[in-house]
């Protein structure tokens, strides 16, 4: 993942990017309506860029989490919702990091459903950010994924926005963080690409009760 000081500096072309989604107001409403059934209780919004999905969150009265890496997002986030009755904080929280656990102590197990849509291609420590997710659920809690789909496409285009890689559906196997990580509490419970634009939902429940957790979707 880019060095943390990275993450002090603007960011023209990315804020262009975001704000150009901004304006794309039926597909952020169909993006949140898509994940709105695997979302529960106070949500954790991992990526919140500067807020085209906090806001319907927001407005459909979940409690929220926001959070970013950038100051320059942090500070749009905190000037937008700052003074909104649900918004419980905005935070920046690194899913790259070796000693999650020790840094982010106070948020484990705090958290009912964590969303992060298009932001795991981006970490080179991938397996890790998923695994770091997963702790900061509560029992039964809902992880939300949205990844870009098929490595077969992988391009220059993906370079130039920061992919590391694409993704490829893997059924009924759980991610490799599973495995690597030592987690036994944790069921891919949907995964479906989207050809159209390339991209890949993955919706995971984190339950000591697995069967439920399936047979809940």
């Amino acid at each position: 993942m880019t060095a943390p000081g990275h993450f002090h500096q603007t960011d023209p072309s990315g804020l262009q990017t975001l704000e150009r989604f901004a304006q794309a107001t039926r597909f952020n409403r169909w993006m949140f309506d898509t994940i709105r059934p695997f979302c529960k209780g106070h949500v954790l919004e991992v990526g919140s860029g500067i807020g085209n999905l906090s806001r319907h969150f927001l407005e459909e009265n979940f409690t929220l989490t926001a959070s970013d890496l950038r100051d320059e997002y942090i500070n749009i986030l905190h000037g937008e919702f700052g003074k909104h009755p649900r918004l419980k904080g905005i935070r920046s929280i690194d899913l790259a990091l070796p000693d999650f656990e020790q840094r982010y102590a106070g948020l484990l197990e705090s958290f009912d459903t964590v969303v992060a849509l298009n932001v795991i291609e981006h970490i080179k420590e991938h397996e890790r950010a998923i695994a770091n997710c997963k702790k900061l659920l509560k029992p039964g809690g809902h992880l939300v994924v949205l990844v870009p789909a098929f490595q077969s496409l992988y391009n220059s285009f993906d370079e130039e926005l920061g992919h590391w890689l694409r993704y490829n559906a893997k059924k009924p196997e759980p991610p490799a963080a599973v495995a690597e990580y030592g987690s036994t509490a944790y069921t891919v419970f949907q995964c479906r690409g989207n050809s159209r634009m390339g991209t890949q939902w993955q919706r995971a429940a984190q339950t000591p009760d697995t069967t439920q957790a399936a047979n809940d979707v």
